[in-house]
């Protein structure tokens, strides 16, 4: 556990760590064209690192048993990728991960000819896969429930015999997540073509491997717009962004407008400064940006603002039921919270009220979304702050690097 206190004001750089989301995409398309894989980068997220130790061990050995921890990226990529890999593979996770559900994404690698056993309780991990080569099948699946499924699906399909032909049902989740595997495979050659909600991937790649991607994590981004939202006087330069992304959450400078955060981009990243003046009530549909709910949420907390946020649906099965846990914890701080199966609601609040400790269930997103809440919390105490590894394992450091205070507590 630890307790941080904010500077003054908060001035500085930091340099964000790359996205996981085009990291782990690139790793999977390496390993499955048979080529080294893109060496480790510096501050690496351990998502990626388990997605890497994965594939390094399936290209080592033809049976293996791979534990993907919490890494729910990897379990849904791998699923895909080692159901075309020769040999049997034992894929698991953590407990949370055994009750996250993999049946929509196993349904249809078992309708193109993928040979995957549930090895506990059915629709959920352990797997037993057996790896062989699939063959093309026009697939119909749900987009309303997780864009990982879809993109397994599409980085395998220039390896799998005669292509793969989707057509999605339902309103999309995460729908950039989908754009950006289908932009990634372009650039690494594929032929693919849509028309409405479907899309057709050809068999094989024409083109040589785009180089290591170094573009920095816009979601990890959003805890600094946090900050400067809530800290009159900020400024805080952001390296490695980039203005034309492939990510879905390169959306944060339009968003945080509203929240009295500006920025503007350089060469090498981009600028963003507190000038106040927020909205009296925010309201945003984050279909297409899950993950920057907590931000959202605990920044419009902090700055005392009712807030509506809508298309939530799939914070329920991420790495905690992030619904009920910002609903746990908000209300902790004295702040009236309602929330559905797809929506959260907040009401204003002059103040907020000191809570014990903030839990995080396990979530780095819990972790690292409460943390600007110090500027207005000061002393705010935080549990196992060590979660953050997952996606941003130098988030405390950087924040000492700004200023503020992060004293670890006795547990």
């Amino acid at each position: 556990m630890l307790s941080l206190n904010a500077a003054t004001i908060i001035k500085g750089s930091v340099l964000l760590p790359v996205s996981k989301s085009l990291a782990n995409r690139q790793l999977i398309l390496q390993a499955a064209q048979g080529l080294p894989l893109s060496p480790a980068q510096h501050d690496e997220p351990e998502d990626v690192q388990i997605m890497r130790q994965a594939l390094q061990l399936a290209a080592e050995k033809t049976t293996a048993e791979i534990n993907v921890g919490p890494a729910g990226t990897a379990m849904r990529f791998l699923c895909a990728y080692l159901s075309t890999k020769k040999g049997e593979w034992q894929l698991n996770g953590s407990e949370r991960m055994q009750h996250r559900p993999i049946a929509l994404l196993v349904e249809a690698l078992r309708t193109i000819g993928a040979d995957i056993r549930y090895l506990n309780q059915e629709g959920f991990p352990p797997l037993l896969i057996k790896g062989k080569k699939l063959v093309s099948q026009n697939l119909q699946i749900s987009s309303d429930f997780s864009s990982q499924y879809i993109s397994a699906l599409l980085l395998m399909a220039p390896f799998i015999d005669k292509g793969l032909e989707l057509e999605l049902t339902g309103t999309p989740v995460s729908e950039p997540y989908i754009k950006m595997s289908l932009e990634m495979l372009r650039q690494a050659g594929a032929m693919i073509t849509t028309s409405g909600t479907r899309i057709k991937v050809e068999e094989g790649l024409q083109a040589s491997p785009e180089p290591p991607t170094t573009e920095a994590d816009w979601t990890a981004a959003s805890y600094y717009f946090s900050i400067c939202a809530l800290s009159a006087g900020s400024e805080i330069f952001l390296k490695g962004l980039r203005k034309n992304s492939l990510q879905g959450d390169a959306i944060l400078p339009d968003i945080f407008s509203q929240l009295g955060v500006t920025a503007q981009f350089t060469a090498d990243g981009l600028f963003i400064r507190h000038i106040g003046n927020p909205v009296a009530h925010f309201t945003y549909n984050c279909i297409d940006c899950p993950d920057l709910a907590q931000t959202l949420a605990l920044t419009c907390a902090g700055l005392g603002i009712s807030a509506r946020l809508t298309g939530l649906s799939t914070l329920r099965i991420k790495e905690t039921d992030r619904l009920l846990a910002i609903d746990k914890e908000l209300s902790k701080c004295g702040l009236r919270v309602r929330r559905g199966p797809d929506f959260l609601e907040m009401d204003a609040q002059s103040a907020l009220v000191f809570p014990q400790a903030i839990e995080t269930y396990s979530d780095h997103r819990m972790a690292m979304a409460f943390a600007p809440l110090s500027i207005v919390l000061p002393g705010l105490l935080i549990k196992d702050e060590q979660v953050v590894g997952k996606s941003y394992p130098a988030f405390w450091e950087h924040l000492i690097s700004l200023g503020f205070n992060v004293n670890l507590q006795p547990h």
